[in-house]
């Protein structure tokens, strides 16, 4: 899954390597890691991922937290600042507030709820068109975590028997959503009419959890 590192300015993101970007992708997706966790989790020495993380806290992009765990001295932790989720997708969020703060304004909620929908209704056809009717429930959840990915949201899916789980660790829309929380119940809506099954909502990010988690089972 590569990042989709898409608003700094020019001279910071040309300096983002490959490590850098696995770096912020993990740290993204696992919140906060202990150095010897992100050396595990990349595959290489504490000493040279210590080398990139410098340059990403030099950058603003990552900070250095001590937590106590247990006996003896607080273990040096990692995570992104509030900075690095420039770096991510954000869907014009300030735009799309000021439209809906209109709306609402002139309008009313509902009529807000209405362009959120509308919003849905057109991605909704777009994923349509690639996924259709004939195929697998798997295969269908794999297509919607992809195009999901494809537009920012920093998606993925696993299988576990007959139970599926998609999993968004970014929001574009986090800033209409913390907002307007009808704008979720639509998009789980959506993945239903999408997948045909029961599609369940039980972590958001917008609640302050690590990913949205969408649980879909059989029998709508």
């Amino acid at each position: 899954m590569d990042i989709p590192i898409v608003n700094l300015e020019d001279g910071i993101v040309s300096s983002l390597g490959p490590t850098k970007r696995t770096i912020i992708l993990i740290l993204k997706k696992e919140r906060q890691l202990s150095l010897k966790d992100l050396s595990n989790a990349i595959e290489m020495s504490k000493m040279g991922v210590l080398k990139h993380v410098n340059k990403l806290v030099e950058l603003g992009i990552v900070q250095r937290v001590y937590l106590k765990e247990g006996v003896g001295r607080p273990r040096l932790h990692l995570m992104l600042t509030e900075k690095a989720s420039e770096l991510f997708p954000t869907s014009y969020s300030e735009i799309a507030i000021s439209i809906l703060e209109y709306i609402m304004k002139n309008y009313g909620r509902e009529d807000v709820v209405k362009a959120l929908q509308n919003r849905a209704d057109t991605t909704y056809q777009r994923y349509f068109n690639v996924i259709g009717k004939h195929i697998s429930l798997e295969k269908k959840v794999q297509l919607i975590t992809e195009l999901r990915d494809k537009d920012g949201y920093m998606a993925e899916f696993s299988v576990s028997g007959s139970i599926f789980e998609i999993l968004k660790y970014n929001c574009p829309l986090l800033d209409v959503a913390s907002e307007y929380k009808e704008a979720c119940e639509i998009e789980r809506r959506m993945f239903e009419d999408l997948i045909g099954a029961s599609v369940a909502t039980s972590h958001q990010i917008v609640g302050g959890d690590q990913a949205c988690k969408f649980t879909i089972t059989l029998g709508k």
